[in-house]
């Protein structure tokens, strides 16, 4: 087995040696919080709904709701009611008859 010297540093080079590993990690701790930033932005800002989005939604279901009611009360108003329809039927039935 051949033995590798090791080579004594001084605390200046550790200094430097150290500088310069931190700053590669500053450097990717930076890239990373802006490829999380940019996932953030388009993940979730770019599909969040306005003020103005949820007006007009509010604007559709406010105009579906009125048009149901119309309906509803168009209906009622054109609807015969039971107790009109019981004696047409029983005299329909008595011409039928004739």
């Amino acid at each position: 087995m051949i033995k590798k010297k090791t080579k004594k540093i001084t605390i200046d080079e550790l200094a430097v040696l150290m500088k310069a590993g931190f700053g590669q990690v500053n450097k990717h701790i930076d890239s990373e919080i802006e490829n999380l930033a940019k996932m953030i932005k388009e993940d979730v800002v770019d599909h969040m709904a306005t003020k103005e989005d949820l007006k007009k939604v509010e604007e559709k279901l406010t105009n579906k709701i009125e048009g149901i009611n119309k309906r509803l009360d168009h209906s009622a108003e054109t609807k015969v009611g039971y107790d009109k329809f019981n004696p047409l039927v029983k005299r329909v039935d008595v011409l039928e008859k004739v």
